[in-house]
């Protein structure tokens, strides 16, 4: 798989350098849990704010995941 750098839209960056690798997706394990871990040490108290009003924008739409799923990406070198 082609891996490029993009922007957060995902739009590709102008003349980014492609390179091989893979991208999994985890939901559970340890691998789901480190992700989890560092995305509460940089982001603090900021998780729950964002998932509270996650939760309030989808009131009577149904249940909705919010950071349920994690991308692990490596690249072959």
């Amino acid at each position: 798989m082609a891996i490029v750098p993009c922007h957060n839209r995902g739009k590709v960056v102008p003349g980014a350098p492609t390179v091989a690798g893979t991208a999994q997706l985890v939901a559970a394990g340890p691998e789901f849990d480190e992700i989890q871990s560092k995305v509460k040490a940089k982001y603090g108290v900021m998780v729950p704010i964002s998932r509270f009003f996650n939760t309030l924008g989808h009131i009577g739409k149904g249940s909705f995941p919010y950071g349920d799923t994690g991308v692990v990406v490596t690249v072959e070198s």
